[in-house]
């Protein structure tokens, strides 16, 4: 079994250049990928926030505060790759 995350707001799934969702052995790889990734996108809103069209820190907020973690969905026909194949463990 492996997992994926999905951010309830616009209903999508976090992915690799847009066309291949990420998929994570476990469920403790899955929260760390979302804690850290939290942490990031919420320091470079902070950095951007004098521009308006790059940062919207209450909707960053918002995105990593709706996200889940569920397992990989089997009847999806979309591409997945694993988040060991892209951090290069």
């Amino acid at each position: 079994m492996t997992y994926v995350l999905r951010e309830q707001v616009k209903n999508r799934y976090y992915c690799k250049d847009h066309n291949k969702i990420i998929e994570f052995n476990t469920i403790n790889e899955a929260r760390n990928f979302l804690a850290q990734f939290s942490q990031i996108a919420i320091l470079m809103g902070m950095k951007n926030l004098s521009n308006p069209e790059v940062s919207d820190l209450s909707e960053i907020h918002a995105v990593c505060q709706s996200t889940i973690i569920e397992e990989k969905p089997n009847d999806c026909e979309c591409d997945f790759i694993n988040f060991n194949d892209i951090s290069g463990k």
